[in-house]
């Protein structure tokens, strides 16, 4: 690490947040408490949340000389609020760290050695983001896997200069981390995760805003395909679903089978896809029951995802890509 000027820190760390009312305060204080903070400075960028986010942090900003609060007077997204964090920052090291994430103590030691072989470190969310929702519910036992991505939005340090070369795409309200990840990686800079460091996830989103933002990761889901054109593992899950769906649509359309046994095999997919993820994410043996009423919750959401990914895939797929960033 360079050493700080009276005016710069050494460490920035952008928090951003929409609504998070509930976890803010801890997000701050594990980002106070890590080890090995020495002069450093703390951005935090509201959203424009209608909740009491912005009064927390407000009432932390007094205690706390090292915060600073910045306000979007309306809501714009996850790649604007990263943005304006970025622009914001004054480190020639800066984080980003979700304010639903809590960090370990050594979150900053442990990345910023990695930082000295790298250009950017995340470490791995737990759980991830698909199931936050139902492993607050439910309580299985989560695997801790990571992402498909090779960086995390949600707990990210960055090398400044690769952080302004690249840069958060702004106009993006969602998969702002994915582009960022393949930018980075195409402009030439080294993108790790630490697989054994492991940050508290705990989203707050309830069960009915889950499946709206499930619909939505379908969306994007199939528009960072088309844009970004990298096949990956959920991609060919999602392929071979839609596949049986028309094939079955087309046989019974025919007449060859019953309607009801195609409503059969399409459910049976669905059960399969979702048993696969349950298997990915959680162990089983440890809670069987908790575990089982997750996966049924779960199968709403997988639902959701694979329909809103077939819906709106004739509608992304055939049109030209937008910029990767």
């Amino acid at each position: 690490m360079s050493s700080a000027t009276p005016d710069i820190p050494d460490i920035s760390v952008v928090v951003i947040a929409y609504n998070e009312e509930a976890n803010i305060g801890q997000c701050l204080e594990s980002i106070f408490a890590q080890r090995g903070l020495r002069s450093f400075e703390v951005v935090f960028v509201d959203d424009a949340s209608t909740d009491g986010t912005l009064q927390i942090a407000e009432s932390l900003e007094k205690v706390h000389p090292e915060l600073r609060v910045i306000h979007h007077p309306a809501n714009r997204g996850r790649g604007a609020a990263r943005r304006t964090g970025q622009d914001a920052s004054r480190a020639g090291v800066v984080g980003f760290v979700d304010s639903d994430i809590r960090l370990p103590a050594d979150w900053l030691s442990r990345t910023s050695e990695a930082l000295m072989d790298a250009d950017v470190v995340s470490g791995v969310a737990v759980p991830d983001g698909d199931v936050a929702v139902i492993w607050r519910i439910f309580r299985p036992t989560p695997r801790g896997m990571a992402g498909y991505w090779s960086l995390t939005g949600n707990n990210v340090l960055f090398r400044r200069e690769a952080l302004e070369q690249v840069g958060w795409p702004a106009e993006t309200r969602l998969t702002e981390d994915n582009r960022m990840a393949i930018a980075l990686e195409s402009a030439g800079f080294k993108v790790v995760t630490i697989r054994d460091l492991r940050v508290e996830h705990h989203e707050g989103k309830s069960y009915r805003r889950a499946i709206a933002f499930a619909h939505e990761t379908g969306f994007n889901a199939t528009e960072i395909l088309r844009d970004l054109r990298i096949f990956r593992f959920p991609d060919l899950v999602w392929s071979c679903w839609a596949l049986l769906l028309v094939v079955v649509v087309v046989t019974t359309a025919l007449g060859l089978i019953a309607w009801w046994v195609a409503i059969g095999m399409v459910l049976l997919a669905t059960i399969a896809v979702d048993v696969g993820a349950m298997i990915q994410r959680f162990y089983f043996l440890s809670h069987p029951l908790r575990w089982t009423g997750a996966a049924v919750a779960n199968l709403v959401l997988i639902t959701t995802y694979l329909v809103a990914r077939t819906m709106y895939s004739p509608r992304l797929l055939f049109r030209p890509r937008h910029a990767t960033h």
